[in-house]
């Protein structure tokens, strides 16, 4: 009986602790509630304007494909084409959709087909737009490279996935003329031709006036004004082109194919009812997070597969909302703004708490090797994220998550209760999308 009574004192006296720290963690006013300033701008225009230039001349992948070149070297182009280099299976097994070894023939039909020997010393680009949403991949493929059997939710083949009006620059072709190597505003890589209209360099001109934002974490547009025949599906922080206003809807330009296949520009309809606004939201932590609340719960996957979302894709669509065109993948994240590395592999306990002490909670992100996550704020001494996330491993045991969730982090590889993520030992950098000198000073503003 002593023993009975032992035990249900210890379980009255930890309940609370935990329900207290807990409640109300997974909804955004949570953590807004929690903020000294929640609607301080952290960049206005002029600044997110010199922040997307930064990121673009920081990250070699980025581009402002309207200033491509006319021309690529052909020394430059060979090595954007061998960026990933076609995997050496003397030294990892690879293997196919159906959980079978992948062998060199299938790698050299993949590198005969890249058509490297057709690259010249010169080599033309063509503009376009994209018409479809589509994958943008590691080679001309779709055939996926798996590292383990039946891992057919990691495609190292899968580098991302891009969306309707997003513009483009053609520089090399595929030998079976099906698959197009491509720059576009934020990676470089393989996407079939079909999905593209080309036309001329103006054609992909900015944006005039104020553009219409989707803030929803997807939002269709229509070819008709009464919503009965979707044309697509436009992922939060994509920016359209206003043209007119009905009493219902809004008139968006949308890129189509003209009947002779080059790219025209129709006009297509948005629900004034759907999760979308006239300009990007005001960069604030307040706006940050409710934005990346919206996404809570959402299904993952990996390099925007079947149009879900990654952790970066996550933390990139939140922040397009407000303007802030982040790179895409997390490597490239955490070097995107104002950095806090760890000195050297990782932090240590007392560093990494001192940076998070000075980042700004809803605008600072966590990055380990392979992962990124938008830092919340701390409950009771222990750092919280919001993160698209597959899972993680704790005791030995794989805990899959593969969705949106808000997780306390802790240190090590034991957690002292389940749902802790033992990462805060891998994160090696706090990064914050924000400019580390006074950019109006530097613009000359």
């Amino acid at each position: 009986m002593r023993i009975v009574f032992i035990i249900l004192s210890i379980f009255l006296f930890l309940v609370p602790a935990q329900a207290h720290s807990q409640d109300g963690v997974e909804t955004p006013d949570y953590w807004i509630e929690r903020l000294p300033s929640p609607d301080a701008v952290v960049l206005d225009a002029h600044g997110i304007a010199a922040f997307n230039g930064m990121v673009v001349s920081r990250v070699d992948q980025t581009a402002d494909v309207a200033g491509v070149p006319d021309e690529i070297s052909g020394d430059k182009l060979r090595a954007w084409l061998n960026h990933d280099p076609i995997p050496d299976l003397t030294s990892a097994k690879r293997y196919d959709a159906r959980g079978r070894r992948i062998g060199r023939a299938f790698l050299n039909g993949i590198s005969s087909n890249m058509n490297t020997g057709a690259v010249a010393d010169r080599n033309p680009a063509r503009f376009g737009v994209i018409l479809e949403r589509g994958d943008v991949r590691g080679f001309p493929t779709d055939g996926p490279i798996l590292r383990k059997p039946g891992h057919v939710s990691f495609d190292t083949v899968q580098y991302s996935s891009i969306y309707p009006g997003t513009p483009v620059a053609l520089l090399h072709v595929s030998k079976d003329k099906e698959w197009g190597f491509f720059q576009t505003p934020l990676i470089r890589g393989w996407i079939r031709l079909d999905k593209a209209a080309f036309g001329k360099r103006t054609d992909l001109a900015p944006i005039s006036g104020v553009p219409l934002v989707i803030t929803g974490s997807h939002v269709n547009v229509f070819a008709d004004a009464a919503f009965g025949r979707p044309l697509a599906s436009m992922p939060m922080g994509s920016a359209l082109a206003v043209t007119n206003e009905s009493g219902a809807a809004w008139e968006v330009r949308f890129p189509a194919r003209g009947t002779d296949g080059g790219l025209v520009w129709a006009t297509a309809y948005v629900d004034k009812k759907a999760d979308a606004r006239r300009g990007f939201v005001p960069y604030t932590a307040r706006n940050v997070i409710n934005q990346a609340f919206k996404m809570m719960g959402e299904p993952y996957g990996w390099g925007g597969m079947g149009g879900r979302r990654d952790c970066s894709e996550f933390l990139m669509d939140a922040f397009a909302t407000v303007g802030v065109r982040l790179p895409r993948n997390s490597q490239q994240q955490l070097l995107a703004g104002a950095v806090r590395p760890g000195g050297g592999a990782a932090f240590t306990n007392d560093s990494l708490m001192d940076a998070l002490a000075h980042a700004r909670p809803g605008v600072a992100f966590l990055a380990t090797s392979g992962h990124i996550m938008l830092y919340l704020g701390e409950v009771d001494g222990r750092p919280y994220v919001i993160h698209q996330a597959h899972g993680y491993t704790a005791k030995n045991r794989k805990h899959i998550v593969d969705r949106v969730a808000v997780s306390p982090l802790g240190w090590g590889k034991k957690t002292d209760r389940p749902g802790v993520w033992p990462l805060l030992q891998r994160v090696k950098t706090v990064t914050e999308p924000s400019l580390s000198v006074d950019y109006k000073v530097a613009a000359g503003l």
